[in-house]
């Protein structure tokens, strides 16, 4: 998974299908099952935690744009 610190609110993710599965979901689990997709997504949020400190306590906005290889999700606060 890449990260990228666009500014102070903002975190730019983006995973391939590819280390999705390795992760031990499928690519139809995160599209079609909401609890998966939301479980994937906090278990990327957490990691993102470990390397760089963003609290999502309040509300958040999360973009998400999907491609052939993986996801592209923005993440702002």
């Amino acid at each position: 998974m890449d990260i990228e610190r666009v500014n102070e609110n903002t975190l730019k993710l983006f995973i391939t299908y590819n280390d999705i599965e390795d992760r031990g979901y499928s690519r139809e689990e995160i599209w079609y099952n909401r609890a998966k997709g939301e479980q994937l997504f906090w278990d990327m949020i957490d990691e993102v935690n470990t390397e760089d400190y963003f609290d999502v306590e309040g509300p958040i906005w999360i973009h998400i744009n999907a491609s052939e290889v993986g996801l592209e999700i923005i993440v702002t606060r």
